[in-house]
């Protein structure tokens, strides 16, 4: 019987073309891994240039924490410390922007910076 010998060594036009394969899959995960879906439970990035594009207004009386981030100056610590205040003060805590200075780390000039991205009459249903 005769044996079969295989010759297992790669020639450079093979490992070339396998590292473009590898290359070419990296690529495509890497991409798919940067384009993925942001879940539940995970927090979103404030980018500034989103904050100056806010078109609507917020009402903090109402507003969740994720809404009022979006604020310009206001990080995760003073929006939760805004509904914290309006939870334990009431729906109608602020009724003016002015209101808002009694949040601890909230003063006069950031008042003025948010007067007009703020809304505090409530909708009719």
């Amino acid at each position: 019987m005769r044996r079969i010998r295989y010759d297992l060594t790669w020639r450079r036009a093979q490992v070339a073309a396998m590292l473009a394969v590898w290359a070419a899959g990296a690529t495509a995960l890497g991409w798919r891994w940067a384009d993925r879906p942001i879940q539940l439970g995970h927090s979103l990035p404030v980018m500034p240039q989103r904050v100056a594009a806010v078109t609507e207004k917020i009402n903090p009386n109402t507003a969740p924490v994720g809404s009022l981030r979006r604020l310009s100056g206001i990080g995760p610590v003073k929006a939760q410390a805004i509904a914290d205040y309006a939870a334990a003060h009431g729906r109608a805590a602020f009724r003016r922007p002015e209101d808002l200075a009694a949040v601890t780390g909230i003063g006069p000039g950031m008042v003025e910076r948010l007067r007009p991205y703020l809304v505090f009459a409530e909708k009719d249903n």
